[in-house]
């Protein structure tokens, strides 16, 4: 089954799983990349799934184009000849390898019009969702027909589907060791323990950092300087600890919603493939 691959910079990724997530809605068969460390072998997957892809949607924003990663997948696409659709999701202009290409913009951060899923769909040949609700809605025998035709067919799709299922489990078994070893107890304990301190500096040092300032007889330069300098120290480190926790939650965040699309994705996959395995079967 062919498919459109989705080329973006993981900091774009919630609008990236939104886009796939509506294609997939409309038919469309969509391969995507998280963009986690996935280990040596997950680059030949990327490049394995964009070489079998039919056409290419390219998410153009600042990240992306920094992206080496991106380049070179938008660069792999044009010399093999691939359909590209870029999407101006954050930038002034259009990247200058697809400036000759009507790009859709989406800068307001909307999905593009149907008009942009109706070009994709012509290019793949997919039927529209309503016209296969009404074939599907009239009675007849149940067949076991290949989704794409004939034997040799669902033997290549089941190469292709074990290939994609092996990196969706790849993807997931990172997301969990990333989920597990997330340092969220430990930036908790430093924020709160920084956190105490500095109320604790601010409401036991500074009487005597201001009655050392009262006390023109005894006045010693040394001991205010030392006491503040500790207060606004501690402050400063329990912001900083307040911050990454805050920041660790948010990554975490991101990696469940990912998990879950990925988990859906593998039902997917796996059902598709037990669909081709009974086709070669018969």
């Amino acid at each position: 089954m062919s498919s459109v691959f989705i080329s973006y910079s993981h900091k774009d990724s919630d609008y990236a799983h939104k886009l796939a997530l509506t294609l997939e809605h409309q038919g469309i068969s969509v391969w995507i990349d998280d963009r986690i460390d996935y280990g040596t072998q997950w680059p030949n997957v990327i490049q394995e799934n964009l070489d079998n892809s039919t056409a290419v949607i390219v998410i153009m924003t600042p990240r992306s184009y920094q992206s080496q990663l991106v380049q070179n997948e938008l660069t792999r696409a044009q010399d093999n000849g691939k359909p590209i659709f870029p999407l101006l999701l954050d930038s002034d202009k259009p990247f200058l390898a697809v400036q000759t290409i009507q790009y859709v913009d989406v800068r307001d951060g909307n999905l593009p019009p149907q008009r942009f899923f109706d070009r994709i769909r012509d290019v793949f040949q997919v039927p529209d969702n309503h016209a296969l609700k009404e074939q599907n809605s009239v009675k007849s025998p149940v067949r076991l027909v290949s989704p794409i035709g004939d034997r040799t067919a669902s033997e290549l799709a089941i190469q292709r589907l074990r290939t994609e299922i092996f990196g969706l489990e790849t993807q997931l078994r990172q997301i969990e060791a990333a989920l597990k070893h997330a340092p969220t107890r430990v930036y908790a304990i430093y924020a709160w323990v920084f956190t105490a301190f500095s109320v604790f500096t601010s409401l036991c040092i500074m009487p005597v950092v201001i009655f050392e300032l009262s006390d023109p007889k005894h006045y010693q330069a040394g001991i205010p300087i030392c006491f503040g300098g500790i207060s606004v120290l501690t402050v400063w480190f329990a912001f900083r600890y307040h911050f990454r926790l805050r920041a660790t939650h948010k990554q975490i965040k991101m990696l469940k919603d990912t998990q879950s699309t990925i988990v859906g994705g593998l039902a997917q996959k796996r059902s598709e493939l037990s669909q081709h395995q009974k086709v070669v079967a018969l």
